[in-house]
């Protein structure tokens, strides 16, 4: 007996870009320690991934994204250095990619080999 997927009811709900956008910036400005997930689930009743596929067409929803992660981006970097927040979880958050952070190693190369070798 194989089971059959539900029918969907309904329209597939629609949201509007510069709507979300508006009240992301409430959000953002409400809020102490704004987080996209909270806003998604709590305030705007839609997942991350629409969100984020909605940002990509619409310039104003993608800025204010950049603002909430600056915010956030500002408010770990403060935690960290007055001791609010643990430096190694403020690393680690810093370095998801929505904030740029990342290990970076500088290798300088030369181009020559030079090996000196004493016998004796």
């Amino acid at each position: 007996m194989s089971k059959e997927e539900p029918k969907k009811i309904g329209r597939e709900p629609t949201f509007n870009a510069d709507d979300l956008a508006k009240q992301l910036l409430k959000y953002i400005t409400e809020s102490n320690d704004p987080i996209i997930q909270e806003f998604c689930l709590d305030f705007a009743g839609c997942s991350r991934d629409t969100l984020y596929r909605l940002a990509k067409e619409n310039r104003l929803l993608s800025d204010t994204i950049k603002k909430c992660h600056a915010k956030q981006e500002i408010r770990t970097q403060r935690g960290v250095e007055n001791g609010t927040i643990n430096p190694t979880f403020g690393i680690f958050k810093l370095k998801q990619k929505c904030y740029g952070w990342s290990d970076k190693q500088e290798l300088e190369h030369s181009g020559c080999a030079s090996i000196k070798v004493d016998w004796e």
